[in-house]
């Protein structure tokens, strides 16, 4: 009896009431944390976005840079003129008949070098071409693959074309510059 005497209904009631707020405090504590965490975690997720873009920004500008100077006269006239070099040179060193073995092997050696420069020249023209036509938008693609594709035969090389096609693929480029980039990923991966 005296435990039922020491269990009356004020005690029972603080005792209620004491475990109400211990419950309601426990809830708002977890809360605040999950609040806090998912401030957190979308704080993080839009840095992560804003260095991913800034980063390809930058490399847009590179390439737009690269761009701007293989298309450019010079780029072209140099590019241009290692080819015709190298066919001059080719067609040099088959047409000598009083040479020496030295001799024809420094034609050799000169013309492989000569050769070596154009095919750099050109596979980084390429390679730059290529990388624009994957960080910017559908513009520059399409203006990419216009100058690319427009050489109906085997004789006509790229950069023997119009200067309007180079002029597209710039242009495109500036455009797009600053063209969205698509984050539809999931970036919490």
């Amino acid at each position: 009896m005296k435990l039922y005497k020491f269990l009356d209904k004020k005690f029972l009631e603080q005792i209620l009431l004491i475990g109400f707020g211990t419950i309601l405090t426990l809830v708002t504590t977890l809360l605040t944390g999950w609040q806090s965490n998912e401030r957190i975690h979308e704080e993080w997720r839009r840095n992560q976005i804003s260095t991913v873009t800034h980063d390809i920004l930058k490399r847009r500008l590179e390439i737009l840079e690269k761009t701007t100077r293989y298309l450019n006269k010079n780029g072209l006239f140099e590019i241009y003129e290692m080819q015709n070099n190298w066919h001059r040179e080719r067609m040099a060193i088959t047409a000598k008949s009083d040479v020496t073995q030295e001799e024809f092997q420094e034609q050799i050696n000169s013309l492989t070098e000569n050769y070596k420069n154009y095919t750099d020249l050109h596979s980084e023209i390429a390679t730059t071409l290529s990388l624009a036509k994957f960080y910017f938008g559908p513009k520059t693609k399409n203006a990419v693959e216009v100058l690319v594709s427009s050489s109906t035969d085997s004789t006509s090389y790229w950069f023997k074309k119009n200067p309007q096609l180079f002029n597209n693929v710039l242009s495109a480029m500036e455009q797009e510059i600053a063209h969205e980039v698509d984050f539809s990923f999931n970036v919490e991966d």
